[in-house]
């Protein structure tokens, strides 16, 4: 509910949300680490995955890792692909050649949306 009626309001000034169900969200905006100094990217070497993890007071907690696709050289630049859901569209800038145009471009689920073909190999009638 709170990402939904105040950080809708703020979008890009600073939100970090994590949506991991439709009941519970991560909330590092007022609390959080370096993570929330990683910049989006359409094609990114990162990418976050939730984890519960049980602490040695025995509370579970719920936390998000940022997790390197490959390896990468001391001083590269970390990104992963923010994806989120908002009523407002927030551009992306980010430079890439698989740019979406939009940060939290919708998701989609068709039969097609997983077939990539160069431009190249593509062949007017």
């Amino acid at each position: 509910m709170r990402e939904a009626t105040l950080y809708n309001a703020i979008l890009g000034a600073g939100t970090y949300t994590f949506t991991l169900h439709e009941e519970l969200c991560v909330d590092a905006t007022r609390q959080g680490n370096l993570a929330h100094l990683l910049n989006h990217c359409c094609a990114p070497n990162c990418f976050s995955q939730a984890q519960t993890i049980v602490h040695a007071d025995g509370v579970e907690r719920h936390h998000i890792v940022i997790i390197a696709t490959c390896d990468l050289e001391a001083g590269t630049e970390l990104t992963y692909d923010y994806r989120f859901s908002s009523d407002l569209t927030l551009p992306c800038n980010c430079g890439s050649t698989s740019c979406r145009g939009a940060v939290n471009a919708p998701v989609r689920h068709g039969p097609y949306d997983q077939i990539a073909v160069p431009a190249s190999d593509l062949r007017t009638l």
